[in-house]
């Protein structure tokens, strides 16, 4: 049973689990597992306070159950001004992995190592000790396979696949794992260790390592100067995350200007999720006033 089963069934196997955790001095791993639960199944969960408490809680370098994460991903959440449980994405899915890959294994054999069923008569007793490991029947010993653990952009999303062709490409394997989640992601990036990656690589070069897919969509903006761009950007990041960023590369302030889908007389919210720009053409409608700079003069010309 994966850590993911584990959690949404929220049954006895999970408090042995945290018991087992809190013993080995390892419980902020899976304390930060069911806070980030908690918060994604509350009425609000980009209510500010709540991300500010995840923060405090986990992230900075004084807090009660601060995770083991780099400093490069720990930096990340801390600079963002974003109000929403994807910029802990990275973090959650590097605790899960480190929590299905060691901590589970070592949780499953200290429970088979220390129950066994005694019959007496028509009941059955168990009790609960541990085995010698000359009393273990001799079994030829496993094959260890090739795994690569692979996380999508959605929450708690995580996938461990065996590979059977190391000489198999990063692009075909994403494809065969979309196809088996009935996901279509048109565009999607790759990254290991928080770097992007060539989905033309062989996954040999990943083995026993943590991959995370970004879903990624393209959209198009025409600037007031009558220049149309295109970006690609997350579709799981808010509107307001990306859209400041890229105008200011052209002397453009975000607040100075309504937004909307082309042929379309509503407002975009900027509170929406990116993806819901895919393939569109946003327009951008004078508001307040333009920061300007040399360069924008030049652009507006």
């Amino acid at each position: 049973m994966s850590l993911i089963a584990i959690v949404e069934e929220d049954g006895e196997e999970l408090v042995q689990l945290h018991q087992f955790m809190k013993r080995t001095f390892c419980d902020e791993a899976l304390e930060f597992v069911l806070a980030i639960r908690k918060v994604s199944c509350s009425k609000n969960p980009s209510d500010p306070s709540k991300i500010e408490k995840l923060k405090r809680e986990f992230i900075v370098d004084d807090a009660p159950m601060v995770l083991n994460i780099d400093q490069k991903t720990k930096d990340l959440i801390m600079s963002s001004t974003e109000n929403s449980l994807t910029i802990f994405a990275n973090a959650l899915q590097e605790m899960i992995f480190i929590i299905e890959s060691d901590i589970l294994p070592r949780y499953r054999l200290e429970n088979q190592s220390c129950i066994s069923s005694i019959s007496d008569g028509n009941s059955t007793l168990k009790k609960r000790r541990r085995f010698s490991l000359i009393n273990f029947p001799k079994t030829k010993p496993k094959t260890v396979e090739d795994k690569i653990t692979i996380t999508m952009s959605n929450i708690l999303n995580v996938h461990t696949i065996t590979i059977i062709d190391r000489s198999e490409k990063l692009s075909s394997l994403v494809e065969r794992l979309l196809e088996y989640c009935k996901l279509s992601l048109p565009y999607y990036d790759i990254f290991c260790n928080n770097e992007e990656v060539s989905k033309e690589s062989t996954v040999q070069e990943y083995i026993s390592k943590l991959l995370v897919v970004e879903y990624r969509i393209i959209f198009y903006i025409d600037l007031p100067n009558g220049r149309r761009i295109g970006t690609k950007v997350d579709g799981f990041k808010t509107i307001k995350a990306v859209l400041p960023g890229i105008l200011l590369k052209f002397g453009y302030r975000f607040k100075s200007f309504n937004f909307r889908v082309e042929n379309s007389p509503l407002n975009i919210n900027p509170s929406d999720y990116v993806k819901i720009l895919d393939g569109q053409v946003i327009k951008m409608e004078f508001k307040h006033s333009i920061f300007y700079s040399t360069s924008t003069e030049r652009l507006l010309k």
